[in-house]
């Protein structure tokens, strides 16, 4: 049966996985004939994790980028800037998480922040 057929004859109805695996190949000479030797190994899965913890670089750059917010005073353009200088740095997710744990109650000078919608 040829690989096309047998993947025809799996059921949606069972989830199938394809896993990660290593490959090593040599020549090895059997009489006359060359054969081509394989072995597979499994390989490690890749995972997503998750580290709470900032690193000094995140903490700095985190609570630059809430200077620069407070800085922008409601100014969309500056504020999308600083937001795009840190994900630049650190990937969208990675930054929003540092952006949340960063996220101040007050100003940089000890003011209370002014809600978006407020006026002056």
């Amino acid at each position: 049966m040829t690989g096309a057929a047998s993947i025809g004859r799996l059921s949606a109805a069972f989830p199938a996985a394809l896993l990660p695996l290593r490959l090593e190949t040599c020549f090895a000479k059997d009489g006359s004939r060359l054969q081509l030797l394989i072995r597979a190994y499994p390989d490690q899965i890749h995972q997503d994790t998750h580290e709470p913890e900032l690193t000094d670089a995140e903490r700095e750059w985190g609570e630059h980028f809430w200077v620069q917010q407070w800085r922008a005073g409601g100014d969309g353009d500056r504020e999308r800037e600083a937001w795009a200088q840190l994900a630049a740095r650190f990937g969208a997710p990675r930054a929003a998480w540092i952006a949340r744990v960063l996220r101040p109650d007050t100003s940089p000078t000890g003011r209370t922040r002014p809600s978006p919608t407020a006026t002056s």
